[in-house]
């Protein structure tokens, strides 16, 4: 069997639920109900609006991006330090760091459930951004400290010796040779932790419990069961949900190969 076949095979695998989940977002219900597959007799841009304001998307995405911005933010600041530090400093207890984010990095979400709500009801920080924000960077943060450190640990140990010979402080030698050679680790970090804090589902539906505040993934969940929802508003609704997503994929995308085209010419 031809490679190409294979490949169109998973292409088309991969692009048609997003080409259903467009198609019936701008199908009326009728006719959604006559004709569920195939294009739109007559589109529409209703589904959109109701998805928006009634059934309350797009509070449902604002309350998402404020909470995905600043645990993206705290997660990648806290990975490049932590992954610099490990890869070149040397300080007591740094093997057992990296040893205990190896461990922590084999610990499953939901066995963290339980004490990580308790602490943060201890915090008071239920029902706060801050404090699924907080949840979702820490979450995060061993794996992102991994790959940093990995990554720091490829910058030429010379350009920092040189650097620092002539003067440089230990925070100038990351902020202006090791953090740009890292752009690429970087941007995939933004991404893939984007991507993570984005879609989570289980620490949102428990730390967050008032209508108001609730995220993205939680809301979507309900929306079956409220009465002005149809199958239409609902498949509007995970389109209006992927649009942050896929914007983030593609400028990422387009400023990681330039990282890797200047981090492989350097």
């Amino acid at each position: 069997m031809p490679a190409w076949v294979v490949l169109a095979a998973l292409a088309v695998s991969t692009i048609y639920p997003l080409v259903f989940v467009t198609f019936t977002a701008l199908r009326t219900h009728s006719d959604y109900v006559q004709n569920p597959v195939g294009l739109p007799v007559r589109p529409t841009l209703d589904n959109l609006v109701d998805a928006w304001v009634r059934a309350r998307v797009g509070e449902l995405v604002l309350n998402s991006l404020i909470v995905v911005t600043v645990s993206v933010t705290v997660a990648v600041a806290v990975a490049c330090l932590c992954g610099f530090a490990f890869a070149h400093l040397r300080f007591p207890g740094r093997s057992l760091g990296i040893t205990g984010i190896l461990l922590l990095m084999i610990l499953p979400g939901t066995v963290l459930l339980v004490p990580i709500f308790s602490m943060v009801a201890r915090l008071d920080l239920l029902n706060t951004y801050s404090g699924v924000a907080l949840v979702y960077a820490s979450l995060t943060i061993p794996f992102s400290v991994y790959m940093m450190t990995a990554y720091f640990r490829g910058v030429p140990a010379e350009l920092l010796e040189a650097a620092q010979i002539d003067g440089a402080s230990t925070f100038r030698m990351f902020w202006s040779i090791a953090l740009p050679l890292a752009r690429p680790a970087l941007l995939t970090l933004v991404t893939l932790n984007f991507l993570w804090h984005w879609n989570e589902l289980l620490f949102a539906s428990v730390l967050i419990t008032t209508d108001t505040k609730r995220l993205l993934t939680v809301g979507l969940t309900i929306l079956q069961g409220q009465n002005i929802t149809t199958i239409p508003i609902m498949a509007a609704g995970l389109l209006m949900s992927l649009l942050p997503v896929l914007l983030v994929f593609s400028l990422c995308q387009r400023n990681l190969t330039e990282g890797l085209t200047a981090g492989a010419l350097k």
